[in-house]
C-alpha cells in the first residue's frame, strides 16, 4: 500500500511542479496580467483572441533567468501560430521563433513553438502572445524557474480545456 501511494504522489508532485496559472482575462498592454514569484516555475494557461494579443508581466530581479516557450492546444487549428514578443526596458528581445511541433508532458498535449531564454537585469518584462491569424484558441506560456509542488484544484480542467483548444 505505501508503494503506490508514493509513486501517486511522486508522479503527481512532477506534474504539478510547474505552477499552474489561469490568466481569466484577455489582457492589454496598459493592463498586462502580473505573474507574480517570477522565480517560480509557471505554467500560465489562457485563451487567444482571433487576430489579437494576450499580455502579462513580471517584476524581475538582477541577473534573472528568463527561460520560457510558448504552446498551443493540440486540437487548435494548425494555422494557430502565435508569437511571442517579449520587451524589457523598452527593447524587444530575440525570441527564437521555433516551427511548431508537437509535444506532451503531463498530460498536456499541443504544439510548442517559440521559445527564449535570457538573463536579464532588475525591471519589468512585458510579455505579449500576438495572434496574426483570425482562428481563437488557447495557449500555454510556460516558465522554467524554481520548481514547487502547488496544488490547484482546477488545473485539470485547465489542461482539458487547452488540450481541445476550448478554454
Amino acid at each position: 500500500m505505501i508503494r503506490p501511494l508514493f509513486l501517486a504522489v511522486t508522479l503527481l508532485g512532477s506534474a504539478l511542479a510547474h505552477e499552474p496559472i489561469l490568466n481569466p482575462t484577455i489582457s492589454t498592454r496598459e493592463q498586462p496580467f502580473e505573474l507574480k514569484e517570477p522565480t517560480a516555475s509557471k505554467a500560465v494557461f489562457g485563451k487567444l483572441p482571433a487576430s489579437g494579443s494576450v499580455f502579462m508581466s513580471m517584476k524581475v530581479p538582477k541577473n534573472f533567468n528568463l527561460s520560457a516557450s510558448l504552446w498551443v492546444g493540440r486540437d487548435c487549428p494548425n494555422a494557430l501560430q502565435p508569437e511571442m514578443v517579449i520587451t524589457f526596458k523598452g527593447e524587444t528581445l530575440n525570441v527564437r521563433p521555433n516551427p511548431y511541433r508537437s509535444v506532451s508532458s503531463h498530460g498536456v498535449e499541443g504544439r510548442e513553438g517559440p521559445e527564449i531564454s535570457t538573463t536579464l537585469g532588475t525591471g519589468t518584462v512585458l510579455i505579449e502572445i500576438r495572434n496574426p491569424t483570425n482562428l481563437p484558441g488557447t495557449y500555454l506560456f510556460s516558465m522554467s524557474g524554481t520548481e514547487e509542488f502547488k496544488w490547484v484544484p482546477q488545473s485539470s480542467t485547465w489542461i482539458r480545456g487547452f488540450n481541445t483548444c476550448k478554454l
